[in-house]
């Protein structure tokens, strides 16, 4: 009787309560609607104030064959017949690129294409798409042809980091972040991922697309081989090392107490000892993983043989790490090893003589006749000894080294139109 009365007398409170949440819910949403609201406008706000700059050609280009003339067009939407009649009248079936352009005059989307006409068709086919959507918008259609899909391939990448357009997500360079692996020149030295190279090092390669594969590997092998992870900046004292006042210094970090770190700034080790794991890092970074690999399997057997199956489970783990690390680390290599003239066949009979090293394109043009079988002409070597030593810097040079090797990753076949640099 008691419960039935409280419950009966609680009946208004409650009442009460339930009305106070459905009021702070409709407040709460209020607020949000209120700041989206905002949001909108500040965007429109801020977008008036800069001035848009229309559309007027995708600009020079480096990577393009020196002295060729590529040829442009577009296509309005309002122009008899609609976009999608006169991209079947007007557009090549050519190498190339395309951009599509909004009704402000602003480059939204840039595009490539081994056959510009079929691509630009297939965004009238699928009824839900990317392609729909943005052909939606689009209130002028360009391209530009590009003698051959390789040139479509890397001017593609340079006309998104001209313009940005808000379309392509992938391809900016400045999203891509690429790092180096580097090992210090420190008193002790230190395998590292840097941004950049710094003036020093015992070793670098790069670059890398900065991953989660390749920070676990770096950490596995310091914890492996026991090097310090710590800024190049904190004091070494290595063991036996006098010091004022006979006071040792204190360790900076918990990595030595916990075994994985020889502890060079505090007397953990002797100079001698550290410099014998560099070594060893040195000949993992050469390609002789052995060394390391088989230290970690020996710790595998020793958890599998005290029945510690968890312990060894992670074991196996860190062997794939740095398995996949040694694989990556070698195809960085090779990209390195990119120093050879690729030349291609056009369609009009001609041929598209490509200058590359250390996987960058240095050189591109466009000649009548070309025989890989024979010596090269004298004036094609001395273009390639002024661009040697010109080492003008390519703006995305990092990345174009990835859009390289992948182009040859993919395009197995290609290195059979390849024949070594000649030494200038």
């Amino acid at each position: 009787m008691l419960i039935r009365v409280l419950l009966t007398n609680n009946s208004a409170p409650m009442k009460h309560l339930s009305r106070i949440g459905v009021v702070s819910k409709i407040f709460r949403w209020n607020i949000e609607i209120s700041v989206i609201l905002v949001r909108i406008a500040g965007f429109f706000s801020m977008r008036d104030l800069f001035q848009h700059l229309e559309f007027t050609g995708f600009g020079p280009s480096s990577v393009l064959p020196e002295g060729s003339e590529p040829v442009s067009g577009q296509i309005k939407k309002n122009s008899p017949g609609g976009l999608k009649h006169q991209v079947k009248v007007l557009v090549p079936k050519e190498p190339g690129i395309y951009g599509l352009v909004d009704s402000s005059g602003i480059l939204i989307y840039v595009g490539k294409a081994k056959n510009l006409r079929k691509r630009l068709q297939s965004y009238f086919l699928k009824k839900k798409s990317k392609e729909k959507k943005l052909i939606r918008r689009a209130a002028l259609i360009c391209w530009q042809t590009c003698f051959s899909e390789f040139h479509a391939f890397l001017r593609e990448i340079e006309v998104i980091n001209l313009f940005l357009p808000n379309a392509n997500v992938m391809g900016v360079a400045h999203r891509l972040r690429p790092v180096y692996l580097v090992l210090t020149s420190s008193e002790a030295p230190a395998i590292k991922l840097l941004k950049k190279l710094p003036g020093k090092y015992l070793e670098a390669f790069g670059p890398f697309n900065q991953g989660k594969t390749l920070r676990n590997a770096i950490n596995i092998l310091n914890e492996t081989l026991g090097l310090r992870d710590c800024a190049e900046k904190t004091l070494i004292h290595f063991a036996n090392q006098k010091t004022l006042l006979e006071i040792q210094p204190q360790f900076g970090c918990l990595r030595f107490e916990i075994g994985n770190c020889l502890g060079p700034c505090a007397g953990g080790c002797s100079r001698t000892a550290y410099l014998g794991k560099v070594r060893q890092i040195k000949e993992f970074l050469k390609g002789e993983t052995a060394p390391v690999l088989e230290i970690l399997r020996n710790q595998m057997s020793e958890f599998a043989g005290s029945l510690q199956f968890e312990f060894a489970g992670l074991v196996k783990q860190k062997i794939q790490t740095v398995e996949i690390f040694s694989q990556i680390l070698q195809k960085v290599k090779d990209s390195g090893k990119l120093n050879f003239i690729y030349w291609q066949k056009l369609k009009d009979g001609q041929f598209a003589i490509n200058i590359i090293r250390e996987g960058v394109l240095i050189h591109a043009e466009i000649v009548e006749q070309f025989k890989s079988k024979l010596p090269l002409p004298k004036s094609l070597i001395e273009k390639i000894r002024r661009k040697v030593k010109d080492n003008k810097k390519v703006l995305w040079e990092s990345y174009q080294k990835l859009l390289i090797q992948r182009w040859f990753k993919k395009m197995k076949n290609e290195l059979d139109q390849t024949i070594p640099l000649p030494k200038v």
